[in-house]
C-alpha cells in the first residue's frame, strides 16, 4: 500500500509513513484479517477498551518511540509541567500560539485541521463519491434530506488525518455554530485500503454533524468520522457564535476524517492545487489554518481601511 500525497511546503510529492500499515494490510486485505475486523475489532467495547488504555498511565511508554518512530514535531507542542501523564494527553496535545497561523488578509475557509486534503465539486445530492468510487448520499450523510438540499451542486473537501497528526479540529471561518447532531456507528479505519474495501464507510462509522452558518457562503456542514482506535469524538465548545481558526473539538487517539461541505459558492475559488490533483486522485497535505478556497468578492480588512482613508481625504 503505497499513499502519494502532494506536500506544497516541500513542493514534492512523498509517500506517507502509514502508523500501523502491516495490521492494516491484514485487516483490510486478507478473509481472515476481515473476519478478525467484523466480529472483534470494529465493535464499541473494544474501542473502549482501547481507549481506557490511552488514557491510562500504563501508556504513558508509548509516547517516546512513536514521537521518534514519525518524527513527530514536538517544538511546536506545549507540553505539560511534568510531562504528558498517558498516550491520549499526549496525542491530543495543543500546539504553541502562532503554529498554525491563519491567512493575513481576505475571507477564507481554511482547513480545520493538519490533514491530507481532497475536493469534488458539483455534488449531486443522491450520489456523491467517497474515495475509491463508493457511493453514498449526502442526505443519510446529514442525518436528513432536507439539510443535504442547500449542498446539491456545491463542494465537498474529504480531510483524511493519519494517526501521526495533531488533532484538534477548529472552525474553518467565522460562523454561527447551530448545533450538532451523533450518529452512533462502528470503527472502521479511514485509511484508503478501508475505503475501498468498505461501502459507504462514512456511513457506518461514528459521525457527528456539525451545522455551521456564514453570512455570505450560506450552510456549512462538519463532519466528524470516528475510525478505528478512536474512543470518541469530543467537543470543547458548542452552538453560539464562532471565530475562523478556533477550536472546536479533538479525536482521541487514531485516524480520523473531517468532511467539511460548502453550497454552491459563485466568486468563491479553491486553490489551485488541490483542484487539479484531486482531479487525479490526489490528496494535499494542508495545515490547519491554511486557505480551502477564497472569496474573491470579499474586501479584506486592508481594503477596507484604504477605502475609508480615501473617503477621509475626498
Amino acid at each position: 500500500m503505497s499513499l502519494i500525497v502532494y506536500d506544497p511546503h516541500t513542493k514534492r510529492f512523498e509517500k506517507e509513513q502509514v502508523a500501523g500499515e502491516g495490521i492494516l494490510k491484514v485487516l483490510y486485505g486478507t478473509a481472515p484479517g476481515t473476519l478478525l475486523l467484523n466480529g472483534l475489532i470494529k465493535r464499541k467495547a473494544v474501542q473502549l477498551f482501547a481507549g481506557a488504555y490511552c488514557d491510562s498511565p500504563f501508556s504513558v511508554s508509548r509516547i517516546k518511540p512513536f514521537i521518534e518512530d514519525y518524527g513527530i514535531p514536538m517544538a511546536e507542542a506545549v507540553i505539560p509541567p511534568g510531562g504528558f501523564r498517558t498516550f491520549n494527553e499526549f496525542f491530543t496535545r495543543a500546539l504553541r500560539p502562532g503554529a498554525r497561523p491563519l491567512p493575513a488578509k481576505g475571507c477564507h475557509l481554511v482547513s480545520p485541521a493538519d490533514a491530507r486534503v481532497r475536493v469534488a465539486t458539483d455534488l449531486a445530492i443522491d450520489a456523491a463519491l467517497q474515495a475509491k468510487g463508493h457511493p453514498y448520499h449526502l442526505a443519510e450523510l446529514l442525518g436528513d434530506a432536507s439539510l443535504a438540499e442547500p449542498f446539491e451542486g456545491g463542494t465537498l473537501f474529504t480531510l483524511r488525518l493519519n494517526p501521526t497528526d495533531y488533532h484538534r479540529f477548529h472552525y474553518p471561518i467565522s460562523c454561527m455554530d447551530l448545533g450538532s447532531a451523533h450518529f452512533p456507528g462502528a470503527y472502521y479505519s479511514v485509511n484508503p485500503l478501508a475505503l475501498q474495501r468498505i461501502p459507504e464507510l462514512y456511513l457506518k462509522n461514528k459521525r457527528v454533524v456539525t451545522y455551521l452558518r456564514h453570512p455570505s457562503l450560506g450552510p456549512i456542514a462538519l463532519v466528524q468520522v470516528g475510525a478505528t482506535s478512536v474512543g470518541s469524538i469530543h467537543h470543547r465548545r458548542g452552538a453560539g457564535p464562532a471565530r475562523i481558526g478556533e477550536e472546536k473539538g479533538y479525536f482521541a487517539f487514531g485516524g480520523s476524517t473531517l468532511l467539511v461541505l460548502t453550497p454552491p459558492s459563485p466568486g468563491w475559488a479553491i486553490r489551485e492545487d488541490l483542484l487539479l490533483l484531486s482531479a487525479k486522485g490526489l490528496e494535499v497535505r494542508l495545515r490547519q489554518g491554511e486557505s480551502l478556497m477564497e472569496d474573491l468578492l470579499a474586501r479584506s480588512p486592508l481594503d477596507e481601511e484604504t477605502t475609508d482613508q480615501a473617503s477621509k481625504k475626498a
